[in-house]
């Protein structure tokens, strides 16, 4: 009999981003609250896995607490995707933290047209350095 695999817990923190995509969802909250775990919906059935999502989810204040209060409440898989354009200090904090898994979105192939989709030219080479 096989086991159906469970589908993460997502989190979407929108709000802050230097990028201007002109595909994104256009998430406009630039909130500050503090996340909390209990805000984590539970899930309906059990699942260890965590992806933190919206715009450039690193640039949200106190996210390395939430990954570590996320990583206490037993999610053992918990992936960032990223636009790469946050810090690398803040990537590094949140490895430390417990992101065990990165996703980078990478919409073009060259320099000119990374800053014609994303509206941030010279995003490119950031985002390559990730």
């Amino acid at each position: 009999m096989k086991t159906a695999v469970q589908a993460p817990v997502k989190v979407s923190l929108g709000g802050r981003c230097k990028n201007r995509c002109l595909f994104c969802e256009k998430i406009v909250s630039e909130s500050k609250e503090s996340l909390r775990i209990e805000q984590i919906p539970t899930p309906r059935t059990r699942t260890d896995r965590l992806v933190i999502w919206g715009r450039e989810p690193a640039l949200f204040e106190g996210l390395a607490r939430f990954v570590e209060s996320a990583a206490a409440r037993g999610f053992s898989s918990i992936r960032l995707e990223t636009c790469g354009q946050a810090p690398s200090s803040a990537i590094a904090d949140l490895k430390r933290a417990g992101v065990n898994e990165i996703s980078i979105m990478l919409p073009a192939h060259t320099s000119s047209l990374y800053g014609k989709i994303t509206g941030n030219p010279g995003g490119f080479d950031k985002c390559i350095a990730s």
